[in-house]
């Protein structure tokens, strides 16, 4: 069995807007919507846990129920930081879970052929994430001053899904709970843990919903502007 962890607990403060981002309409839609929509059609995923913010839980239980989403078995309570509540979410996954496939509702635009071949590359290797080639020459500095030019074909920008075991990723979460790491992403976790961790190419309309600045590019995206 594999399940999708949905994480929609963040609050979205760079949006400047009160909502969570989860329940903020895109489109006319909330932008949770999307993802769960998107999980619905794809057939390497069994079931979907929700993960939002505490006080906000009966509400998308109930918006959720009229969206017609089969596939959603929980609508959960999330934790202060992304770790807290991947861990929650993971102690919520029913007995005979092979594989979870973790993914930031703030990237509403993973297709359903993203998630099956990030899911497949799993299978195969033992932990995946969608992630895209860097373009850019990225510089690293300090104070305003270049230290170095990193080498760009050994770059690649992390994006969700991220699929792992779920035995091995509470492991390496708690593991990271134990000495006091702080994690961006699961895969790093995985690779604190001594984890190997692949990267199944994704494409840039995946991006993650963080800004004004990104909120107008996924209105421009659904209304197929560029």
């Amino acid at each position: 069995m594999t399940i999708a962890l949905v994480l929609g607990a963040g609050r979205g403060t760079r949006l400047g807007r009160g909502t969570p981002k989860a329940l903020r309409l895109l489109a006319g839609k909330p932008l949770l919507h999307y993802s769960l929509a998107t999980l619905e059609t794809c057939p390497a995923v069994d079931a979907v846990i929700v993960v939002v913010p505490k006080d906000k839980v009966e509400q998308i239980r109930g918006a959720t129920a009229g969206m017609a989403l089969r596939k959603i078995s929980a609508v959960i309570a999330g934790g202060v930081r992304r770790q807290d509540s991947v861990r929650i979410a993971l102690a919520a996954c029913p007995a005979g879970t092979e594989w979870v496939a973790i993914h930031d509702a703030a990237r509403p635009f993973a297709s359903a052929d993203l998630f099956s071949r990030t899911i497949e590359r799993a299978r195969q290797t033992g932990g995946a994430i969608a992630a895209l080639p860097v373009s850019d020459t990225i510089k690293r500095v300090q104070d305003h001053r270049i230290l170095e030019t990193l080498p760009r074909r050994d770059l690649w920008q992390a994006q969700t899904p991220q699929v792992f075991r779920p035995s091995e990723l509470r492991a390496a979460l708690a593991l990271c709970a134990e000495s006091g790491w702080e994690v961006t992403d699961d895969a790093l976790a995985m690779e604190l843990a001594g984890h190997t961790v692949v990267v199944e190419e994704s494409d840039s309309t995946n991006f993650k919903i963080s800004t004004p600045a990104d909120w107008a590019r996924a209105e421009r995206q659904l209304a197929g502007r560029p």
